[in-house]
């Protein structure tokens, strides 16, 4: 879940707006 909130900080990140997307 911690990846979650890291997602979050980070939404420059492809990998983060993944995350977001599944939440």
């Amino acid at each position: 879940m911690s990846s979650c909130i890291i997602s979050v900080e980070n939404p420059r990140n492809p990998i983060a707006q993944g995350h977001q997307v599944s939440l």
